[in-house]
């Protein structure tokens, strides 16, 4: 009998990567729209950035439309992590090194990684009042220094306390942002 779904498209645990990856996504994006911020998404992916997120209007101090570019990651978390954070190891060199704070950097950039639960028909849920998305995504900074490209692992700390949610990705946006009202 043939496999449904050949093997470089990562059928497994969590299901095919293509529907991980898009859900992950809509998942920004959908924590973006409801902090008022504007999503752009990139169609080609050869620098590592997934979604680039920015905030327009004139309610800030400083830089017009600051923004912060994100790439996507999901995953199962291990057990048995440390308390207070994990280690995720689904990044190659390349992917790292796309990541890497650089001075000259327009945009900080962030890893987001969605926690996905194993059965895909489990990412939403219905409850009485609307859709609940799962699972939880957490945010990283990626502070280098670079790494020799062809690796296959890069291991980058995320802390639990780093959870994405709507008032964490405006801070990431800019400071003033946080606790602020989201104008229409």
């Amino acid at each position: 009998m043939q496999e449904r779904w050949p093997k470089r498209y990562g059928a497994g645990v969590g299901g095919d990567y293509r529907y991980r990856g898009e859900y992950a996504e809509c998942y920004v994006t959908a924590l973006a729209i409801a902090a008022g911020l504007n999503v752009y998404h990139s169609h080609i992916d050869d620098d590592g950035v997934d979604l680039l997120i920015r905030h327009s209007g004139d309610e800030i101090d400083g830089p017009r439309s600051p923004g912060v570019e994100i790439q996507v990651k999901t995953w199962q978390p291990p057990d048995g992590d440390r308390e207070d954070h994990w280690t995720y190891r689904g990044l190659s060199g390349k992917r790292y090194n796309h990541l890497v704070s650089r001075p000259d950097d327009f945009f900080d950039r962030y890893l987001v990684v969605l926690a996905v639960p194993d059965d895909r028909g489990a990412y939403v849920r219905r409850a009485s009042d609307g859709l609940v998305f799962r699972d939880r995504a957490y945010y990283a900074r990626v502070p280098g220094p670079a790494v020799e490209s062809g690796r296959s692992s890069v291991p980058v700390v995320i802390a639990k306390a780093d959870l994405l949610t709507i008032a964490s990705l405006r801070s990431l946006i800019h400071p003033d942002l946080n606790g602020r009202e989201i104008a229409p």
